[in-house]
């Protein structure tokens, strides 16, 4: 059978009309170029795959507050402002004033009641205190007459002494001549009257002698009596001012206590610096209202988050924070950076959260250290405040993006 008998007679003519030489097919230059850079895309595309890594992050809440926390100065009860003696950025010592509260009402005039007592027991401590300068001027004036009292007896025994002595004489002089007249009268030279006029005159000696002793005596004891009553002076004197000082303590206890029941004084616990001064002055405040807030003196910046249950189980000390500042925006001033500190146990009472910050569930508190400040802000020391709210981005884990695509293959490998 002949070749054309066995081909339709379409095939046998298209095959005589066949080119001579090969068929190349153009390839345009551009085309290279583009199989390199598919070719390259699907490399790089594996590399990523394989060496390339997939963070989980959870956004969460947050604001700056010292490290050693915020403290809040608070009224004890109800009242009104009466006067501050800080203002927003004061630095105040402890037990520095911060302001004062009038607790009491008004009486007429405008006058208050604590006033009114207080009043009454200044003139009563006034008088009080007349009477002690009294008191002490009566002691000394006393002191002077028993002085005085004391040297006029020394002189008057002294006299007495010196009578004595002149007595002592006479009298022995007095008895001498008796006893001469005695011998003339027993010879009968003498009448027997004038011996005896002799003898009373030695016996009015006598007698004049011991009433000048007698006198003596007297003015010795009263000389005693008005020196132990002069060394007792001052016993009785501090023993009368004490009880007058006991009266002024009483009267300056009642003051104290009406001047506490009509003002309270509100100070700093602890040397710091006022961040904010929330009453003015006449503003009525009821107990429990916040009054101020300090910041602790040289008090480093913690950055408190607030993170979800669904991500507080990945959360570790030491792991990176990236936050972003709500007064900084990120675009402009770039992240700041911090790194875990600790992680609360329990969940924080929705009532505990700062004002600003609010949650759906159940929050755990995350204390965060801070690196670094942000890269586009100049005097981050001064521009970072404890108060400023915040975003934060924590690094719940990191894995291999093949392994994150391949995540439930590889699950269900495990599981069976």
């Amino acid at each position: 059978m002949s070749l054309q008998n066995l081909f339709r007679k379409e095939a046998v003519e298209h095959r005589g009309q066949r080119l001579l030489g090969e068929v190349l097919l153009h390839v345009p230059a551009g085309a290279r170029w583009v199989t390199l850079l598919v070719v390259l895309a699907f490399a790089l595309l594996i590399g990523f795959l394989a060496l390339g890594t997939y963070a989980r992050k959870e956004t969460v809440g947050g604001w700056l507050r010292p490290e050693r926390g915020v403290i809040r100065v608070e009224a004890q009860s109800d009242g009104v402002v009466d006067s501050l003696h800080a203002a927003e950025g004061d630095l105040v010592a402890r037990g520095a004033a911060i302001a004062a509260l009038r607790l009491d009402g008004q009486l007429d005039r405008g006058q208050t009641l604590s006033s009114r007592l207080l009043g009454d027991l200044g003139r009563e401590r006034a008088q009080m205190e007349q009477q002690q300068e009294a008191l002490r001027a009566r002691f000394v004036a006393r002191e002077a007459r028993l002085k005085d009292q004391v040297q006029s007896f020394e002189a008057e025994i002294a006299q007495f002494r010196r009578q004595l002595e002149t007595l002592d004489r006479r009298a022995e002089l007095a008895q001498r001549q008796v006893s001469d007249q005695a011998d003339l009268a027993r010879q009968g030279y003498l009448s027997r009257r004038d011996a005896d006029r002799l003898e009373d005159a030695a016996l009015a000696v006598v007698a004049t002698r011991e009433s000048v002793r007698q006198d003596m005596l007297e003015r010795d004891t009263a000389l005693r009596n008005t020196r132990l009553e002069l060394a007792g002076i001052g016993h009785e004197r501090d023993a009368a001012l004490a009880e007058l000082g006991e009266k002024l303590a009483s009267l300056d206890q009642r003051s104290t206590e009406a001047t506490r029941r009509g003002q309270v004084m509100l100070v700093a616990p602890i040397a710091a610096r006022v961040a904010n001064v929330r009453v003015e002055t006449g503003a009525a405040v009821k107990a429990g209202t916040l009054v101020a807030d300090l910041l602790p003196a040289d008090s480093a910046l913690r950055a408190e988050l607030f993170a979800p249950s669904r991500a507080i189980g990945f959360v570790k000390p030491g792991d990176e924070v990236r936050l972003r500042y709500d007064a900084f925006p990120y675009q402009k001033f770039g992240v700041g950076r911090g790194r875990v500190i600790s992680v609360s146990r329990a969940a924080v009472d929705a009532r505990e959260l700062p004002m600003g910050i609010s949650a759906q569930g159940p929050v755990y508190r995350v204390m965060v250290s801070l690196d670094q400040g942000l890269p586009g802000l100049e005097g981050t020391a001064t521009a970072l405040r404890a108060g400023m709210t915040l975003q934060a981005d924590l690094v719940l884990e990191e894995r291999r993006v093949v392994e994150y695509l391949f995540s439930p293959v590889l699950g269900l490998a495990r599981n069976h």
